[in-house]
């Protein structure tokens, strides 16, 4: 691939609303957060936001609401370094995000769901683009469909490995909160050739029928993890649109990236050229 072809993220942005707990809520019990901040969030509008300062030509296809808050969301996507929007009237979304002593989130969100109403019906796909799918809406399955009749490389969630119906995409991505532990990625590789692992603290995974590639986690003193993931996913696709296609590159990258975002107060990933290690890196 070259970096002519666009590298597509499909899925929600959301108003994140973070509550800073000392210790996280217990169950019946008052909880009152010490400290609270909002911004633009949303896991893949983050990633592409942040993919997007590495230089390659990237895509967001998302859903926003005609509302004030729609428009917040829409002009931090119009302000951002993206090369192609596809926006579809749908739902500005919400989410509340817990913060632990430890920098631990969990994320809630709340109000009217849209991601069913994001799909890739109208976007202008070409061949040899990538489209990463992360999510498991009702439309996930048809769009990958899409991607695939329109010559894309395709990435799915790793959550999709847990679905025995489904078709398989050349590549899934994601970490262990999003399978059981007692899962082994390798069983799946006649669906998925590559599955990509992330395991926090413990590093990352890349499994192939041919072995697997390790990634050391980078040391860090972590403040808040919201977007560690999405640094890290940012990392890998930019190397490969950037035509590290074993995978290794993009690895470390994606360690670097979530080295870096740990240690900040923030949903979007930082530019890429202030990551320690990113100058001349690809």
């Amino acid at each position: 691939m070259t970096t002519a072809s666009t590298t597509w993220i499909v899925g929600p942005i959301a108003w994140d609303t973070i509550l800073h707990f000392e210790k996280y809520p217990v169950n019946g019990k008052f909880a009152l957060p010490y400290k609270t901040l909002e911004r633009v969030g949303g896991s893949p509008a983050n990633t592409v936001k942040a993919l997007a300062t590495t230089g390659i030509s990237a895509g967001f296809v998302t859903g926003i609401g005609e509302d004030p808050l729609g428009e917040v969301l829409r002009q931090s996507l119009l302000n951002s370094q993206l090369s192609k929007l596809d926006i579809i009237k749908g739902v500005s979304q919400k989410c509340l995000v817990f913060l632990d002593e430890t920098g631990e989130r969990t994320i809630i969100p709340y109000g009217e769901i849209g991601w069913h109403l994001i799909n890739l019906n109208n976007t202008p796909l070409e061949p040899d683009d990538t489209v990463f799918l992360p999510g498991g809406s009702e439309n996930a399955l048809s769009d990958l469909k899409i991607a695939k009749e329109r010559g894309c490389k395709t990435i799915v969630g790793i959550q999709a490995l847990l679905n025995p119906s489904h078709p398989g995409a050349d590549i899934a991505l994601g970490s262990t909160s999003d399978l059981p532990e007692e899962i082994n990625p390798e069983d799946f590789l006649d669906r998925f050739p590559r599955i990509v692992y992330t395991r926090g603290v413990k590093g990352v995974d890349q499994y192939e029928r041919g072995g697997v590639i390790h990634q050391d986690a980078f040391p860090a003193k972590v403040i808040d993890t919201t977007g560690a993931g999405d640094a890290f996913t940012a990392g890998y696709l930019a190397g490969l649109a950037k035509g590290y296609a074993d995978g290794r590159k993009g690895l470390e990258a994606g360690a670097r990236w979530a080295a870096l975002m740990v240690t900040l107060e923030a949903s979007v990933p930082p530019n890429w050229s202030t990551v320690p290690g990113s100058h001349n890196f690809f």
